[in-house]
């Protein structure tokens, strides 16, 4: 059990200084996200668990398969939450990368 609880703390740490970099390459000068946010839910196991999804605008026109960032809130948080703390500055990386992102909802959250 220890053993597994250190993978895990060292797949979180390396994915936090992962996504910080990342974050940290879009700078303050480039152009505004041009995508678009939307909501979304599924059902999982008879539950329906809603997510927001940022896609870029080049997926639009394309219709082409893209990579997937899944971006998950701390515990209390939301998916507007953490997408209104990080999209910003994520969003614009998605733009010009062409990824999609999603940001799933806890259970019973809005």
């Amino acid at each position: 059990m220890e053993e597994k609880r250190v993978r895990w703390t060292v797949l979180t740490a390396f994915c936090t200084a992962a996504f910080w970099l990342l974050m940290g390459c879009a700078s303050s000068n480039e152009a505004v996200a041009r995508g678009s946010l939307s909501k979304h839910s599924i059902v999982v196991d008879d539950r329906e668990r809603s997510y927001l999804l940022y896609t870029p605008a080049s997926a639009d026109s394309d219709r082409e398969p893209r990579p997937l960032v899944l971006v998950f809130h701390g515990g209390g948080g939301t998916a507007r939450g953490i997408a209104k703390e990080v999209g910003r500055s994520l969003h614009r990386i998605a733009d010009r990368e062409g990824f999609l992102v999603a940001y799933p909802n806890a259970v019973d959250k809005i």
